[in-house]
């Protein structure tokens, strides 16, 4: 008997175990509970989030769907993370996987969400309402780089394990992942330095958001090359909401000219309006839209890197949307 159903908590051991052959006989030695402990190595009951395809008790397919509570430009969101996707390799071409994704879709927009995010393949997931989507610019930045930028800084700054940047005992700045977050960004070149030392590599990609301004223009002089790259793919279900939050950034930084948008989703009648650092997306079905568009070819052309370029109907600065 096959069945389609969320997980129980007695099949937690066999999802990890199930994930982690999946992924390690596709990509390389993967362990779950190292790669995600907070998910996999804790108290979270990770199996409400997975859905999974069992035959005869033996789990042959899953993918996990997390909701997270967020706020952007000061605005509750409710997102999930699409994550794990992975059918047994001797079960592929069953229609596993799309049955699963279906089902999550299903249940996301019946339990409200407002958009969903994942990291895939484009075009596999382009059948369940996914688009490329959350740009950031990748600045590349090496040693190379940080030797000849070098600058008054040089020999004075040091990296605790926790990635804070101190400058004479002082904290001037920490590290998120790759990007620094510094209080002056004269330092930058000596900070990536030790950075860089510290993690034993020659470069690292720092991606950063088009609305940070303060840290493109830090990092500006320092990368070897900069390109804007999609990130992630994501499946909007309130279109209202998630315009405001990603418009929100971008007029607070000066990048979005004021302008109005009057739109037709789905059918679905609204007005985009920036003004200033004001941001206000309401319903406005009597309008006459100014564009007219299914949701995901709302979702291609706000979401392209190049669309806004090529189009004079949009206004300047507010595309592409990135959260």
């Amino acid at each position: 008997m096959t069945e389609f159903r969320k997980a129980r908590e007695d099949e937690s051991d066999d999802i990890i175990d199930f994930i982690n052959y999946v992924f390690s006989e596709a990509h390389e030695p993967h362990d779950f509970k190292k790669r995600n402990p907070d998910m996999y190595n804790s108290d979270y009951p990770f199996w409400k989030d997975h859905y999974v395809v069992s035959e005869g008790g033996r789990i042959r397919a899953t993918l996990s769907v997390t909701r997270e509570q967020c706020k952007h430009s000061g605005i509750p969101m409710t997102a999930c993370e699409v994550g794990q996707v992975s059918v047994h390799p001797y079960h592929r071409g069953k229609g596993y996987m799309q049955a699963l994704m279906n089902m999550a879709v299903g249940d996301m927009k019946k339990e409200g969400v407002d958009y969903a995010h994942l990291s895939g393949l484009r075009h596999r997931y382009e059948y369940f309402g996914f688009s490329r989507a959350e740009c950031a610019y990748r600045m590349h930045i090496t040693k190379t780089n940080c030797f000849h930028k070098r600058g008054e800084y040089t020999g004075k700054l040091t990296l605790d394990e926790r990635n804070n940047v101190a400058y004479n005992g002082e904290c001037v700045g920490r590290f998120i992942g790759n990007r620094a977050q510094l209080d002056d960004y004269r330092m930058a070149a000596d900070a990536y330095a030790v950075f860089l030392d510290k993690k034993d590599t020659h470069g690292v990609d720092v991606m950063v958001k088009p609305y940070d301004t303060v840290c493109l223009r830090g990092l500006e002089d320092l990368c070897e090359n900069t390109a804007l790259v999609h990130t992630n793919q994501v499946s909007v279900y309130n279109y209202q909401k998630y315009i405001a939050a990603c418009l929100g950034p971008r007029a607070a930084a000066g990048i979005a000219q004021d302008g109005r948008l009057t739109l037709e989703i789905d059918g679905q009648g609204f007005e985009a309006e920036v003004s200033g650092v004001r941001v206000s997306v309401s319903d406005n079905p009597e309008k006459i839209p100014s564009l007219s568009l299914t949701r995901m070819q709302a979702q291609r052309l706000f979401f392209s890197l190049t669309e806004h370029t090529l189009r004079h109907d949009l206004p300047r600065g507010w595309f592409p949307l990135t959260p």
